[in-house]
C-alpha cells in the first residue's frame, strides 16, 4: 500500500512538471549557442576527459552563457525507475533540441507512463535489453536510480562492452530512496556500488551509508542532506574549463557564472547529494556540494572506462523553484544539456 502511495505522489509531481511549457523551443536571452569556436584549446591526451586551455583573450565584461549543441545523429536512451520530475525535465529538453533523437522507459510506471517518451525513434514497447542497446546504437544512456534487478544481465553485460569500446557513454544519476528497499526498510547502500558489472563502470567507488550519524554537537544528521534551503554547487578548478561543466570558455568567467546561478529564488542548488567519499582512479570532480567547515561532496564526477565516458550526478533536482520562471528553467536546461553533449562526444 505504501509503495502505491509513493508512486501516486511521484506521478502527481510529474503531471505538474508536464504542464510547464516550451522553454526549450526558443533561445533564452543571454544564452549563446557555441558557433565556430570549440572553446577547448587543447584536450589533455592523458585523460580523454576534455580539460581545456583558453586560447582567446579573456573578455573584460562577462560573456553570455554558452549552450553547446548536440552532435548531429546523437541518440539517447533514458531509463528511470518511476515517473519523476528529473527524468521528465530531461526528456522535455531532448524533445526541444535538434541533433538528438531519444527514447525513454520507466521500469515501474504504475500505469501512468507520460507521453513524449521518444523523438525520431520508435517508442519502446518493452524493457530495454542488451539487444536494444545494439539495435539502436545509442551514443548516451542515462540511468536514473534504477534497480539493477529490473534490467537483465544481458543489458548490463552489453552496456559494459559498449562503454569500454567507446560506443556508448553513461550518465549515472542517484538520489534517495535508493532502489532495493521499501517504505519500512529503506536501503542504506546503493546496489550499484557492489554490482559485479556496474561498479566498474562508475567514476565513484565509495559512498557513505544513507543512515543518520551523530555529529559533534550530538545531533543526528543524514549525510548529504542540506535542509529546505539546500546548498550551493561549487565548481572545481577542473570544472571551470571542462566542457561538461564550464559555462563560458574562460575559467574565471565560468566561476563567476556558477556563483551567480547559485543565488536567488531560481538558484541551481542541491537539497541532497549522494555522500561520495572516494573517486575511481583517474576520475575528476567537476562540481561539489558545498559543505560548511568540511570537505565538499563530489556531486558531478566524470571518468573514463576503456574508451567510454561516464558521469555521476549525485542528486535528483538541480533546482526546485526555477521551473516557475522560464529564464531560470532555461539555465537549468543549459547546464544539463552541456553535460549530455559532452557524453555524446560534443563540446570538445
Amino acid at each position: 500500500m505504501r509503495t502505491a502511495v509513493i508512486f501516486l505522489v511521484l506521478v502527481g509531481a510529474v503531471a505538474a512538471a508536464l504542464i510547464l511549457g516550451g522553454v526549450f523551443e526558443t533561445e533564452e536571452p543571454g544564452v549563446t549557442p557555441n558557433t565556430g569556436r570549440s572553446g577547448n584549446g587543447e584536450t589533455d591526451p592523458g585523460s580523454g576527459l576534455g580539460n581545456t586551455t583558453d586560447t582567446l583573450p579573456t573578455p573584460t565584461e562577462r560573456p553570455p552563457l554558452e549552450l553547446r549543441p548536440f552532435p548531429p545523429g546523437s541518440k539517447v536512451l533514458v531509463v528511470g525507475a518511476v515517473p519523476n520530475t528529473a527524468d521528465q525535465f530531461m526528456l522535455k529538453l531532448l524533445g526541444g533540441r535538434t541533433g538528438a533523437a531519444f527514447q525513454g522507459w520507466y521500469l515501474n510506471p504504475s500505469n501512468a507512463t507520460p507521453l513524449g517518451m521518444s523523438k525520431e525513434l520508435p517508442p519502446l514497447e518493452s524493457v530495454p535489453t542488451g539487444l536494444t542497446l545494439s539495435e539502436y546504437d545509442y551514443n548516451v544512456v542515462v540511468l536514473s536510480n534504477v534497480n539493477d534487478k529490473d534490467l537483465g544481465d544481458d543489458f548490463w553485460e552489453t552496456l559494459s562492452k559498449r562503454v569500454k569500446a567507446g560506443q556508448t557513454h553513461v550518465l549515472w544519476r542517484t538520489w534517495p530512496p535508493y532502489p532495493g528497499g521499501d517504505a519500512d526498510t529503506p536501503a542504506v547502500e546503493h546496489p550499484w556500488m557492489t554490482h559485479p558489472v556496474i561498479a566498474e563502470l562508475l567514476p565513484v567507488t565509495e559512498v557513505l551509508p544513507l543512515q543518520g550519524a551523530v555529529d559533534e554537537s550530538g545531533r543526528t544528521r543524514l549525510p548529504g542532506r542540506f535542509g529546505q534551503d539546500g546548498t550551493r554547487f561549487r565548481v572545481t578548478a577542473k570544472g571551470e574549463t571542462h566542457p561538461a561543466s564550464r559555462l563560458v570558455p574562460w575559467a574565471e568567467w565560468s566561476r563567476v557564472w556558477w556563483d551567480e546561478l547559485s543565488q536567488g529564488d531560481g538558484a541551481i542548488r542541491v537539497k541532497f547529494c549522494t555522500p561520495v567519499t572516494k573517486l575511481a582512479d583517474g576520475a575528476t570532480a567537476l562540481l561539489t556540494a558545498d559543505v560548511k567547515n568540511a570537505d565538499d561532496i563530489p556531486a558531478v564526477v566524470v571518468g573514463q572506462v576503456g574508451d567510454g565516458r561516464v558521469m555521476w550526478l549525485g542528486t535528483r533536482e538541480l533546482a526546485w523553484k526555477a521551473f516557475y520562471n522560464p529564464k531560470d528553467e532555461a539555465r537549468i536546461g543549459l547546464v544539463l544539456q552541456n553535460m549530455l553533449v559532452w557524453l555524446a562526444g560534443g563540446g570538445e
